[in-house]
């Protein structure tokens, strides 16, 4: 059922509400609502008359008292002081609220904390994969001179250089490439070169 509330001159409706919600509970949740900190209390008011209610009744069980006078009746939110710290009297509804808002704030930092952990996991992981990919662009350098260097090699060696310039471009390249008698063939971007080996120059 809902139950509504006098909250400041405005109502507010508390959803969910049944015979056994005390005015605990539906003043914890209007205080989280409004999004304030005091002391407050719950009130029925009745033809100019208030009641205070205390932390353990619940409202619709008074409602349900009242019978037809129910229609008339009026639930009012007051705030009565300041935060627990700073007040001195303190009733027992106040210190539920109080409790209540330390509950829920260690609540939700426990179900924090395992999000900061894996967070922090994600980030390791971040850091090493970035150092895993430095490695792979270096390497993939390294191959890529390296092979700039073998391509210009295997078209110097094309059959109209001298095998002199071969021997020259090998020793300063740092390829060594022994003569044979068979016929080294080449392959270059779709490109076949031939290269005869010759025991002179």
């Amino acid at each position: 059922m809902e139950l509504k509330v006098w909250v400041e001159g405005v109502v507010r409706v508390v959803c969910g509400v049944s015979l056994d919600t005390s005015c605990q509970d539906v003043v914890i949740a209007l205080a989280q609502a409004i999004g304030q900190t005091g002391r407050y209390i719950l009130i029925l008011k009745l033809r100019g008359n208030e009641t205070h209610l205390v932390a353990e009744d619940c409202p619709l069980q008074h409602l349900a008292q009242l019978g037809q006078l129910a229609l008339e009746v009026q639930f009012i939110l007051r705030r009565t002081g300041p935060s627990l710290s700073e007040g001195q009297n303190t009733s027992d509804l106040e210190l539920a609220v109080h409790r209540h808002s330390m509950a829920v704030t260690q609540q939700h930092k426990e179900a924090l904390e395992p999000l900061r952990h894996e967070l922090d996991k994600r980030l390791q992981q971040g850091e090493e994969l970035g150092a895993t990919v430095s490695e792979t662009q270096r390497r993939l350098q390294t191959a890529k001179e390296i092979l700039q260097v073998t391509l210009r090699l295997l078209i110097f060696l094309h059959p109209t250089h001298r095998y002199a310039d071969y021997c020259q471009v090998t020793g300063f390249t740092g390829v060594l490439l022994m003569p044979c008698t068979q016929t080294a063939v080449y392959k270059v971007q779709y490109t076949t070169y031939s290269l005869p080996f010759n025991s002179t120059t």
